[in-house]
């Protein structure tokens, strides 16, 4: 190859670099969801998520729920969770179950064993979520679990009160 066609090839190369960068650059950039500025419960107890692009959003409620509670949004800004609660036959209030995780415009995670979830926080920029489960009344030992948001996966359990020595995962979250 002669020096001129080597310097043609060199440039429609450099082209083709350019203009493949852009359109990748560009398809990322059109992927790319709006961060979620607020998350909260109205009277009703329904949650509302609202983006950067002043998009609302009101996510499907199961059947049988009653209420919401204790929304919280992770660091990296396009995780929320929040408690749904359901009615129980004993007590005359809903009971927080169902841990319900809302990523990117859809809710990607329902995590619930049956008993009370008490509290709750996010991990590691909202890639994993701790909290602790209880009966609603009686004396109990407190049941700590981690999870991974994307798949649901159990990455860990402790059982223990918060005043003895506990895995550091679960530190953040109230008794």
């Amino acid at each position: 190859m002669n020096s001129r066609m080597s310097s043609v090839y060199t440039r429609v190369t450099s082209l083709v670099i350019v203009l493949l960068s852009a359109g990748w650059s560009a398809a990322q950039a059109s992927s790319k969801q709006p961060e979620i500025v607020k998350a909260e419960i109205d009277s009703g107890g329904q949650i509302h998520i609202l983006d950067s692009t002043g998009r609302e959003v009101i996510p499907p409620e199961d059947k049988d729920q009653a209420d919401c509670s204790s929304p919280k949004m992770a660091e990296d800004k396009h995780t929320v969770g929040w408690l749904a609660e359901y009615a129980n036959e004993g007590p005359s209030y809903p009971l927080p179950l169902v841990l319900v995780i809302y990523r990117d415009g859809k809710i990607i995670q329902q995590i619930g064993r049956g008993q009370s979830i008490w509290d709750w926080q996010f991990r590691k920029r909202g890639d994993e979520v701790a909290f602790w489960i209880g009966p609603t009344h009686g004396d109990f030992i407190p049941h700590f679990e981690l999870h991974d948001v994307r798949s649901g996966k159990l990455l860990a359990q402790w059982d223990g009160h918060l005043d003895q020595k506990h895995p550091s995962w679960v530190d953040g979250l109230k008794e």
